[in-house]
């Protein structure tokens, strides 16, 4: 199973890096792989990919979105690199497009204010 995980990622990582304006973050020796960019608003990529109904992981320092690769990944690779190169070929298309969803929400989180963080967070949680 183990050389069938590093396949895996390692085909992805290869995917990434075959859509302009991306690009594999680091090496990571994990079954993750973390996809950034300088071109275009990673958290809309993000949004495109989870209206096709992906799921990934998003971060803010750097921005990123990440891709967890389990042992049935290698299935949908061939899917998975369409969709990556359909959201991007959209932000080419419509550069004003907003993120949505999830990835809207932890996006604009990285621009907010600490004091305004805090206090939602506050009243969400009811400290």
């Amino acid at each position: 199973m183990a050389r069938t995980m590093h396949a895996h990622h390692t085909a992805y990582q290869h995917a990434v890096q075959t859509v302009p304006g991306l690009r594999v973050l680091c090496t990571c020796h994990a079954s993750i792989v973390p996809i950034a960019s300088d071109k275009h608003n990673i958290y809309a990529v993000a949004s495109l990919m989870e209206e096709k109904g992906w799921n990934l992981f998003t971060g803010q320092t750097p921005p990123v979105m990440s891709v967890c690769i389990g042992e049935r990944h290698g299935e949908i690779l061939k899917v998975f690199t369409e969709d990556l190169r359909a959201a991007v070929q959209h932000l080419e298309k419509n550069p004003g497009y907003r993120p949505e969803g999830t990835a809207a929400v932890y996006g604009a989180m990285a621009t907010t204010p600490d004091a305004v963080l805090e206090e939602v967070v506050r009243r969400y949680v009811d400290l």
